[in-house]
């Protein structure tokens, strides 16, 4: 049985603004970028998303091994790092 889709939903912005936070300890809060640094940023992360779903669909293709589970946590935590970027973009530009 799914999970209900809010506890989906509660579990992925928790996990984004964890990952928000790891940043801001990592890189600190007022990075003041330009757009073209947050654009490099997250493309950076997306293309590191596109290996994570290379490296998942070549499981799709030939059938799950050993590393599966550890293949989709890789995606997981892509998608996230994406969005924690996307909105320290958006922070960013809300406090120009």
């Amino acid at each position: 049985m799914a999970k209900p889709k809010k506890t989906v939903q509660k579990k992925v912005i928790e996990s984004i603004l964890a990952e928000r936070f790891r940043q801001d300890q990592k890189w600190g809060p007022r990075r003041n970028l330009t757009l073209a640094h947050w654009h490099t940023i997250l493309s950076e992360e997306v293309g590191e998303v596109a290996e994570a779903v290379l490296d998942v669909g070549h499981g799709e293709i030939y059938g799950p091994t050993e590393r599966t589970a550890a293949l989709f946590a890789a995606l997981k935590a892509e998608l996230v790092q994406v969005a924690a970027v996307a909105i320290a973009t958006l922070e960013d530009l809300e406090s120009r």
